[in-house]
């Protein structure tokens, strides 16, 4: 395994990690307000409880982790992170060979060669400088 590809495996566990200690809530019982928003939260904040009030609504309501949402989340998470690690050797080889284009004065569209300042040779176009 390449040092990339470590990489990229320690990014896609880290994200994950973050996934899972911001996991998305959701709200249970009584809480059918269109005020009420699921969003993430950290998972030992106080403000991540199973009963909470809420005083503009004035209700009471229950939240707990959304567990098929934490999963579709961490499943996004594992595929892009594969996807990277199978394509990052031909990403990195299409890299490199438009480096080398690029330090060699080809056209990034794949054309003929940027003038290097000489006069064409007989029957050729001129040179433009």
């Amino acid at each position: 395994m390449s040092k990339p590809q470590k990489i990229i495996l320690i990014v896609g566990l880290v994200w994950c990690a973050i996934c899972a200690l911001f996991p998305p809530r959701q709200y249970n019982g009584g809480a059918s307000d269109a005020r009420i928003i699921p969003t993430h939260e950290f998972l030992f904040s106080p403000r991540f409880q199973m009963f909470h009030y809420q005083e503009q609504l004035g209700n009471y309501y229950s939240v707990e982790v959304n567990g098929g949402r934490l999963l579709a989340e961490l499943a996004l998470i594992v595929v892009i992170t594969g996807i990277v690690f199978l394509l990052q050797d031909e990403c990195a080889k299409c890299f490199r060979e438009a480096i080398r284009d690029a330090q060699l004065g080809a056209a990034p569209n794949g054309g003929p060669a940027a003038s290097s300042g000489k006069p064409a040779g007989p029957g050729g176009p001129p040179s433009v400088s």
